[in-house]
């Protein structure tokens, strides 16, 4: 009964990302947690790869590869990750560089990372509630940008990090995402550690 409940909520949150369902109350990441630390623990030896082989990403040990070919309204999810608790799920995913890059006001980062924002704000059904403002995230020679949200209705905390690569002259965006996974037997985490663990996940990201 417990795996059919955590198969039923993997599914349910797949859908919330691109349709927004559930419901929840605003949430406030003051100035001092965003200077969170990363979160240190084991990576697996298990890389995710994107379609075309353009980035790698080491995931933590112990966490379950699902990985699902899935396009949504341009999006391509092309690999999702559990922890073993089923409290967190980590989503990759290619978006539409052109479709975004439209919509921002330049291609740094930051531009395209309010640029993604404004698409998925597009695509929800309901309003994306921001909890975080978008940010700029230098680990090691890596930039990302950052963001964290929820909606109107949901019932998950989502942080979302955002990263462009060049290859062949050919710019990809991608987005790697962690959200809450609603689960009567364990405790929501709490937005510090979301943050936490989602830096060391974008640390472990190689293009």
């Amino acid at each position: 009964m417990k795996f059919l409940y955590r198969s039923k909520t993997i599914i349910f949150i797949l859908g919330f990302i691109f349709a927004s369902c559930g419901s929840s109350s605003k949430i406030v990441i003051n100035d001092s947690q965003i200077q969170i630390p990363v979160t240190n623990f084991l990576y697996s030896q298990d890389l995710i790869y994107s379609p075309d082989g353009n980035i790698s990403a080491r995931i933590p040990d112990g966490w379950l590869i699902v990985t699902p070919q899935q396009k949504s309204d341009n999006a391509n999810i092309f690999a999702v990750v559990c922890d073993p608790d089923y409290r967190y799920m980590l989503t990759f995913t290619e978006l539409p560089y052109n479709d975004v890059k439209v919509i921002s006001s330049g291609i740094d980062i930051i531009s395209l990372t309010m640029g993604t924002l404004k698409w998925r704000k597009k695509r929800f059904i309901g309003n994306i509630e921001l909890i975080e403002d978008p940010s700029e995230i230098n680990i090691k020679s890596k930039t990302f940008g950052a963001f964290t949200y929820s909606s109107d209705s949901s019932v998950a905390i989502i942080r979302s990090g955002i990263f462009n690569t060049q290859i062949n002259g050919t710019q990809k965006l991608y987005e790697c995402m962690l959200t809450q996974i609603p689960n009567k037997y364990k405790p929501l985490p709490s937005n510090v550690e979301i943050i936490s663990i989602h830096k060391a996940i974008l640390n472990g990201i190689k293009w």
